[in-house]
């Protein structure tokens, strides 16, 4: 990981291979060797995106039409682009290799987002996903490349998985993904194994982390009106 103009804190201990470079590295318990060497002992930060509010539910039952099940099937149907509101889960299976669009907008989703297929995915228009229920999984097969909004509640905001959905999440991403925002899981596991290079900025927030990828970022929030959605401050000294 290296992420040299932003400074990483560890409620816990930190462990696993790899390398960390950062601005300062702060860890409650015990350290693997950081650059520069984390300080430890350190009382545990607050939830630093707890002032977030929560996505009111759109209303409206599940019906065909915000629930997506892309399979083999739908190949010949072409690319496929969603837009934004409500949708009781979506799927793209490990058949379907067409692209695949969000535009800009709000996602509210009650039943877990997957896509496993082989065709890039694109949202860079300012897209954020509310994750009320069900699991985050994209697999290493396409190429991913989603950018948060940058105005409005959920400005910097990429992912938003309330606390009462303790489902984990699984990022990867083949060469050249990235995303560009907050994936925020105050209450599960984040395991980042790819699309952790090159995007302006990018905050990883969890109950448990797990990085099985290069993570890269200049931590540049010029995109941002109000810098930085992170709200609160702990000392590294």
């Amino acid at each position: 990981m290296n992420v040299t103009n932003c400074g990483i804190i560890d409620n816990e201990s930190l462990a696993g291979g790899g390398s960390i470079t950062a601005a300062s590295v702060g860890v409650h318990g015990s350290s693997i060797g950081t650059t520069p060497p984390a300080i430890t002992g350190m009382l545990q930060s607050s939830d630093p995106l707890s002032y977030l509010p929560a996505m009111a539910d759109p209303g409206g039952g599940c019906n065909p039409g915000n629930t997506i099940n892309y399979t083999v099937k739908e190949n010949m149907l072409g690319p496929k682009t969603l837009t934004p509101g409500k949708y009781c889960s979506i799927s793209f299976s490990n058949k379907y290799s067409q692209p695949v669009t969000f535009t800009a907008g709000n996602y509210y989703i009650t039943g877990g987002l997957s896509i496993q297929s082989s065709g890039n995915v694109n949202g860079t228009g300012g897209v954020f996903f509310y994750v009320a229920g069900g699991a985050v999984n994209f697999s290493n097969r396409q190429r991913i490349r989603l950018t948060a909004p940058t105005n409005g509640n959920y400005a910097g905001i990429l992912f938003f998985q309330p606390t009462s959905n303790t489902a984990a999440a699984t990022i990867n991403g083949n060469g050249g993904s990235w995303m560009q925002g907050a994936l925020y899981f105050p209450n599960a596991t984040l395991t980042m194994s790819g699309a952790g290079r090159n995007a302006a900025y990018m905050l990883l927030v969890a109950e448990t982390l797990n990085i099985n990828t290069n993570i890269t970022s200049t931590s540049n929030y010029g995109s941002l009106p109000n810098g930085s959605p992170i709200r609160t401050a702990a000392l590294i000294q």
